[in-house]
């Protein structure tokens, strides 16, 4: 669902302006009104601002503006942001609601995206990588709608591990596990109630990948938050499933023997070949087995396929398994693309300036490091039975 899409879900013509919105859209009546509900709860900062100007950019780096970040949102309708820093402990989160001022009476709450639960960045994530409704989105159909910055990451900075002393924060980890979701929820709904004067009648959620695990642990821990949920491809089993990042370069450690990306893209190309392209191989309702071993001598980008290139391609594909051979986690199919160049998402990626490594996508390394307690190790040098003792830790430990 992407903003310049414009697709609009509800009658929002119908719709008129709450009065007195603009009486109530100001930091001491909303501090006043959010105490009276919450006595015990610290808001450290509000700040109350009005856009009638049908649009919204959000100021992004040099980085993010290279993978499309920073892209403005137009036809949005005039409506009340009310961004709320509240302290959870030691820490804080920060609340970002917006309300349209002509409102539907339903509440839409928003997900991110691997160790993100929202924030600002996600106003406007490019090409809706949380694959999920957006607050921009969500307004445009008359919803009142909030994201959560959790303060437990920025950027490829995970504060959960303290970067000097290895210290895991158990309070940044509750945030991003689930209290920062539901503070969203419960808050982001008193606010719009509290600007528009009226309840909230419906509230819905929405969220894929590490979004559609926040959808799922609302919905297990806090069922009375929403009157519906979508929870997308669901990021869960996190200790099993983002170690199997490391699983490739163990295999090619083990077997002293390292593929390209040339011959990796190869191998999968025969698997969609075998049964009549890449189309045909998406179209099909039952996996299609294959056995690297028939690409014995082909040529690939990357020189000649050998026996050694097939045997790690055949074990990079089973999937995870003990020193002896017993599961641990699941592979992928042959033929899906599981990894990528540069880029450090997928389960595995090719490094820009290493011409015979491979390294686990971010997420897994982050995860590796709460297991270890330390904020700085690489895992270069990862075997099988190296990475059979870290599932073992980890799930002691999560």
């Amino acid at each position: 669902m992407l903003e310049q899409d414009k697709i609009i879900f509800t009658d929002t013509a119908s719709l008129s302006e709450t009065p007195g919105i603009r009486h109530r859209a100001t930091e001491s009546y909303l501090r006043s009104a959010l105490q009276k509900r919450f006595p015990g709860e610290n808001f450290a900062r509000i700040h109350v601002q009005e856009n009638t100007t049908g649009r919204y950019q959000h100021p992004v780096k040099w980085l993010e503006k290279i993978f499309g970040g920073g892209v403005p949102v137009s036809g949005l309708p005039d409506y009340i942001e009310v961004e709320i820093l509240h302290k959870t402990g030691d820490f804080a989160e920060m609340l970002i609601v917006w309300s349209p001022v002509a409102w539907n009476d339903r509440f839409a709450g928003t997900a991110g995206g691997g160790t993100g639960i929202g924030g600002r960045g996600y106003l406007t994530r490019p090409k809706n990588t949380q694959r999920g409704w957006t607050v921009p989105f969500a307004i445009m159909n008359g919803f009142s709608a909030a994201t959560m910055y959790a303060g437990n990451v920025e950027g490829f900075h995970d504060y959960i591990m303290n970067n000097r002393t290895g210290t895991f924060s158990q309070e940044l980890y509750e945030n991003w596990r689930l209290r920062s979701t539901h503070n969203m929820t419960v808050f982001g709904k008193a606010v719009t109630e509290i600007l528009h004067d009226r309840p909230v009648k419906y509230s819905y959620m929405n969220g894929g990948s590490g979004g559609g695990r926040q959808s799922l642990m609302e919905v297990q821990n806090y069922p009375e938050d929403y009157d519906g949920v979508w929870a997308s491809c669901p990021a869960i089993h996190w200790n099993h499933f983002l170690l199997g990042g490391f699983w490739a370069k163990a295999v090619m450690q083990d077997r002293h023997h390292f593929i390209g990306p040339g011959k990796t893209r190869f191998f999968m190309e025969q698997v969609w070949n075998s049964v009549g392209g890449r189309n045909a191989y998406f179209h099909k309702q039952t996996p299609t087995p294959f056995d690297a071993r028939t690409c014995i001598g082909m040529k690939s980008p990357n020189g000649i396929l050998t026996i050694e290139d097939a045997e790690v391609m055949n074990e990079i594909w089973n999937g995870p398994h003990r020193t002896n051979g017993e599961f641990l986690w699941y592979g992928f199919y042959p033929g899906v693309k599981n990894w990528q160049n540069i880029i450090p998402v997928a389960t595995y990626y090719y490094p820009l300036f290493s011409c015979h490594e491979v390294r686990e996508a971010i997420l897994s390394r982050y995860h590796a490091r709460w297991i270890t307690g330390n904020p700085k190790q690489n895992f270069r040098q990862m075997s099988i039975a190296d990475l059979e003792a870290l599932y073992d830790e980890s799930q002691c430990k999560f």
